[in-house]
């Protein structure tokens, strides 16, 4: 079978050389025992990242590629392993300190995207947007590059599966973050327990009292106007592009996955094709 490099005119998702040479230390090596290893593991990632850009389905792979077993084979231990996740992450610290900044941001904003789902678990009706599947929340920062996805069913509001993905930030994040911001569906649940996990207020319009009805001490108000001068409430279109950004990746624009920690796991590879692009543009 011919290699994917081998052929004259490769598919515009195939890694270039130095896109692949970022990745390749973080691909698992090959398993201990068994036969060795046949299998081209860049092509593998190479039928992924097609999969990811045209929406097709695994049987519709080209024969170029490995057989579309093996690629779901590696696909799933990979998802399972965390694997994507890995690669997700060092690929954004790169991205951001190619632009000079710490890997953790201090402003981050956190929205919802309502998008179909025709089968598998956790789906539901959104009644706002009117779509049947699954929410997608995620917590971006000023670069639109994702540090959080949850994916749910979209019956599900905003204001609790919002704290949920909030939660499962980890305590570097919670040590260096200064804003939150938010638009109006997060008033409620989430800022009462932001605030307790964060020990700051999610910006939301600039509300000064919380979702429960409960007005902020004075000692509360008195942060919160230390630190408005110094934000602004025009950054959270940035989540808004991210979402725009996913829509270029027709796999994203309808969730076909029959588990919600695959559905999270595109949204890891989309972002993970769209950062080697600016690290390596060619």
């Amino acid at each position: 079978m011919p290699s994917v490099r081998d052929r004259q005119k490769r598919y515009p998702s195939d890694l270039t050389d130095a896109q692949w040479e970022v990745i390749r230390s973080l691909i698992p090596s090959a398993r201990r025992g068994g036969r060795p290893r046949r299998t081209n593991i860049r092509d593998v990632v190479d039928a992924i990242l097609y999969l990811v850009s045209t929406g097709c389905a695994w049987r519709y792979l080209p024969k170029c590629f490995p057989p579309w077993k093996t690629i779901y084979d590696y696909y799933s231990r990979w998802t399972v392993g965390g694997v994507w996740l890995k690669i997700h992450a060092s690929l954004r610290d790169a991205v951001r300190a190619q632009e000079n900044r710490d890997c953790l941001p201090s402003y981050m904003i956190i929205d919802s995207q309502s998008v179909r789902a025709p089968r598998g678990e956790q789906r539901g009706f959104d009644g706002f947007k009117r779509v049947t599947g699954r929410k997608r929340q995620i917590i971006v920062d000023t670069m639109g590059l994702v540090h959080g996805v949850h994916v749910h069913s979209a019956d599900l509001s905003d204001t609790k599966e919002g704290s949920v993905l909030a939660e499962k930030m980890s305590l570097e994040y919670k040590q260096r973050l200064h804003v939150m911001h938010a638009d109006q569906g997060y008033r409620g649940t989430f800022e009462g327990r932001f605030y307790s996990c964060f020990k700051i207020w999610p910006l939301i319009n600039a509300r000064e009292n919380t979702g429960q009805g409960k007005k902020k001490t004075a000692a509360e108000k008195k942060a919160w106007k230390k630190i408005r001068p110094e934000v602004e409430e025009k950054k959270r279109w940035v989540v808004e592009r991210t979402f725009a950004w996913f829509n270029n990746y027709r796999r994203l624009r309808v969730d076909y996955e029959k588990k919600v920690l695959n559905s999270e796991s595109m949204i890891y590879l989309a972002m993970t094709r769209l950062m080697l692009r600016r690290l390596h543009p060619t």
